[in-house]
C-alpha cells in the first residue's frame, strides 16, 4: 500500500493494517502510551526525505524563509 500522507499512515498502523519503517516523532505517543509497540528497535531510521514545497516567484514572504530555515535546523540536528 502506498500514501503520502504522514497521518494516514499512522491511523492505517495503528488499525492494524501493517507495520512501518518512519519517523520516530510520528509515533512516539502511541509507543509510549503502549498503543504501539517499536519493532527492530535496534535498527534505527537514519533518515527520511523531507521537502518544502512554495510557489516560485520573485517575492518569497519572510515567515517562509524562516520557516524553511528553523525546519531544515531542527531536522538536520536530530539523531533518530
Amino acid at each position: 500500500m502506498t500514501v503520502n500522507s504522514v497521518a494516514a499512515v499512522r491511523r492505517l498502523v495503528l488499525e492494524g493494517k501493517g507495520i512501518h519503517l518512519g519517523p520516530l516523532w510520528v509515533f512516539a505517543d502511541d509507543i509510549e502510551s503502549g498503543r504501539l509497540v517499536r519493532l527492530l528497535p535496534d535498527r534505527p531510521l537514519r533518515s527520511f526525505p523531507v521537502h518544502a514545497v512554495y510557489p516560485a516567484r520573485s517575492y518569497l514572504p519572510v515567515k517562509v524563509k524562516e520557516f524553511i530555515r528553523l525546519l531544515s535546523e531542527e531536522l538536520g540536528s536530530q539523531t533518530i
